[in-house]
């Protein structure tokens, strides 16, 4: 799972593709240009890569603003460095999008903390906080991997499954079946990963996700032989 360096106190320190990702965004069609960048960078989708999201959605609604106290903010919001800052911007600027997206900074904070279970909570907290909010479908599978991350495998497997058939048309879909796949490995369930990946790269051969269901093939093989010949 990738994990993204904490906001500084100057700016966000985020790679420089995802800072050009973020100035396309800000530009307008926020809603479809937040897929357009989550397809790019698929391969880095996850708990940390969910904050950065974040951040750009907030980005993209600021630059169309001239509101006095959504820039403020979307400035707190970048500079947030602990989970006190993140929950300060929830509650001084609630009603603003970046003190919406504030529960998935803390989120991100709770969970490179080993804080699972408080993180899986905030992102369920937004969720039920936030309908149709574009980040919902992103903070729904990051539950799903504070559940893996904490040793819930079962539990997660169940949730990543449950991703996959209530969202079958998102562009997230392909990277709900890797992780159950993940799951599947770690739990030695190796046929059941087999048969996922396969899955996988045979539905989406174009997704960002392929090479590693890929990957995850060869290993799985390897297992199956390894098991079948004892």
């Amino acid at each position: 799972m990738s994990k993204n360096e904490s906001p500084g106190e100057e700016q966000v320190q985020e790679p420089v593709e995802n800072q050009a990702a973020a100035a396309t965004l800000a530009q307008g069609n926020d809603v479809e240009q937040f897929r357009e960048l989550t397809r790019k960078f698929g391969p880095s989708i996850g708990i940390g890569f969910t904050l950065a999201i974040a951040l750009v959605v907030a980005m993209g609604v600021t630059s169309r603003s001239k509101t006095a106290k959504i820039n403020r903010a979307a400035e707190a919001l970048t500079t947030a460095a602990s989970s006190d800052d993140y929950r300060q911007v929830q509650s001084l600027f609630s009603e603003t999008p970046s003190g919406q997206v504030a529960a998935l900074g803390l989120g991100a904070l709770l969970y490179e903390e080993g804080k699972y279970e408080e993180a899986r909570d905030t992102y369920a907290a937004f969720v039920s906080r936030n309908p149709g909010h574009p980040m919902i479908p992103s903070a729904i599978l990051c539950q799903a991997q504070c559940l893996e991350a904490a040793g819930q495998l079962e539990e997660a497997l169940q949730a990543f499954r449950a991703f996959q058939t209530s969202h079958m048309g998102h562009f997230l879909n392909p990277f709900s079946q890797l992780s159950a796949s993940r799951c599947l490995e770690q739990l030695q369930r190796w046929d059941e990963a087999r048969v996922q990946y396969e899955d996988l790269i045979v539905a989406h051969p174009n997704s960002p996700w392929s090479q590693a269901a890929n990957n995850g093939l060869v290993h799985t093989r390897r297992k199956l032989r390894a098991t079948q010949s004892l």
